[in-house]
């Protein structure tokens, strides 16, 4: 099949690149482009043959598409070398493939236009544009080099570099004025990319102008897009619109098994447990929706109504209550209105009474005592409480005060007033104990108690008061250490010491 751009378009699009660039025009056709086939990706179309040979006709290559083509789609073919830099260097042409109707997969289609130099050029497709430095703005197809292994750069109009995008994409061919594919016609994909990409699959000739084969048999490799089993080939079959190892249950309902998992899964194309996403079981009701699969099992999960936490019909007002579900039926229970006189805004306190229902479904507006009325606010530590915007307040603190100075005194809204004693305050001796028998407690001048500690002589203890001598007491209960008998010459000494004292004080 031969190019179907006409001689004048293919003249026309030359001059447009020639004085505004290449990349204004392609980039003036991307939106058709995009909206018709915006995945055109590394080997959707491969070069099948190359012609150089001036005596056998003019420099013409084929093509053949390894997917479907649309209108008004555009694949552009240069003989431009590529440069080890990542751009194709200047000075040579391009020619483009204005697709005008759909191209079914395996159609080979010839084009002519480049200046092939005889029996040492590249061919590379393309999609998108090139910028003024030779860098596509889009995905490079496939790439043909004649005479020989790719070079390491492109410098001169017979070499070039091998792109990096275009690995598994190309073919590097020996010598030869024109070479053409000779190799299988019939397989996936990826298979007939794999054998147009071995030289050894290739004829070439310098006496002879060889073209490829007529036509190829193009299958979807598995994952991909896919109408009828037809278009997975032999081996394969047409599951949930990709090509399936196996019809994956494709005819049955309400399973969880599938074989298209999405862009990029390593499971594409081979059938096993669907993802969440998936549906498996349609809903009967509000209370009974759509069942998804689990990700791990390959059958629907068990059906289950949705039960009394879930809310099937909404409220629309403080006497129209949400109906939820029961659990056991798939369809919401009949809306219900509250009963007149059932409460739907309750009481704040004593300032602030309950609205009831009437015959609506709203609840009647709020409504509050009048400030300044008297009211009980319940707390045990205020007194003359009135009604403040709907709030029940006592401002005048409750009086607790026992006129007890040694008591702390407090107001609790559970007890009331509280008279809590200060430990060490006291008014009499009597008030003060501090729990230690040898010593003398008694009530001081500022109110607070004061403990004497005491001298042990024989038979009793001494202590020495504030406005006297020295005065011997009866003796201390056990445990004060203090020696009640015997008579030693400590003992007498201190006896005698204290008694000098006393005697003194007297005189």
């Amino acid at each position: 099949m031969r190019g179907w751009a006409s001689a004048s378009a293919s003249a026309y699009h030359r001059a447009i690149a020639g004085r505004l660039g290449i990349a204004l025009l392609v980039l003036l056709a991307l939106p058709a482009r995009a909206a018709a086939h915006p995945t055109i990706m590394p080997g959707d179309v491969a070069v099948v043959s190359i012609h150089t040979n001036p005596a056998m006709g003019p420099p013409t290559f084929q093509l053949v598409t390894l997917e479907a083509f649309h209108p008004v789609e555009i694949v552009i073919f240069t003989d431009r070398g590529w440069l080890a830099s990542g751009a194709f260097r200047a000075g040579e042409g391009e020619v483009y493939w204005d697709v005008d109707r759909f191209v079914p997969a395996g159609t080979v289609v010839e084009l002519g236009g480049l200046t092939l130099s005889p029996g040492a050029d590249s061919v590379v497709g393309f999609v998108g544009a090139l910028m003024p430095d030779g860098t596509p703005t889009d995905s490079l197809l496939f790439g043909a080099n004649l005479g020989g292994a790719w070079a390491a750069d492109a410098t001169s109009d017979t070499t070039s570099a091998l792109p990096p995008s275009l690995a598994g994409f190309e073919v590097a061919l020996g010598p030869g004025l024109d070479c053409a594919y000779a190799g299988p016609v019939v397989g996936t994909r990826s298979e007939l990319l794999a054998r147009i990409g071995d030289p050894d699959n290739w004829t070439c000739s310098d006496t002879e102008r060889l073209s490829a084969p007529a036509a190829f048999t193009v299958y979807a490799d598995r994952g991909r897009g896919c109408g009828v089993d037809a278009d997975c080939g032999p081996a394969a079959f047409c599951a949930y619109g990709v090509c399936c190892d196996t019809e994956c249950r494709r005819a049955e309902a309400g399973h969880c098994l599938t074989c298209d998992f999405g862009n990029g899964d390593p499971r594409t194309g081979t059938c096993g447990p669907a993802p969440t996403t998936q549906l498996c079981r349609t809903g009967r009701g509000p209370c009974d929706p759509m069942d998804h699969c689990d990700g791990v099992d390959t059958e629907c999960p068990p059906n289950a109504p949705l039960g009394p936490t879930d809310v099937c019909r909404a409220s629309t007002g403080g006497c129209d209550p949400a109906e939820v579900c029961d659990g056991v039926s798939a369809e919401c229970p009949p809306d219900a209105r509250s009963a007149v006189g059932a409460v739907c805004r309750p009481s704040r306190g004593p300032c602030d009474p309950a609205e009831v229902c009437a015959d609506g479904v709203v609840c009647p507006d709020d409504v509050v005592v009048p400030d300044a009325t008297e009211c009980d606010d319940g707390l045990r530590c205020t007194s003359a409480s009135s009604c403040q915007a709907g709030i029940c307040s006592g401002p005048v603190p409750l009086e607790c005060e026992d006129g007890d100075a040694c008591t702390a005194d407090a107001c609790s809204d559970e007890g009331g007033c509280t008279h809590t004693p200060i430990v060490g305050c006291c008014v009499a001796d009597a008030d003060c104990d501090d729990g230690d028998p040898c010593s003398r407690d008694a009530c001081g001048v500022d109110g607070w108690c004061v403990a004497t500690p005491g001298l042990c002589v024989d038979g009793g203890v001494v202590t020495t008061p504030i406005d006297g001598g020295p005065t011997v007491e009866p003796p201390p209960p056990a445990g004060c250490g203090c020696r009640v008998g015997g008579r030693g010459a400590g003992g007498s000494w201190l006896v005698g010491w204290l008694l000098l004292v006393c005697w003194r004080r007297r005189g």
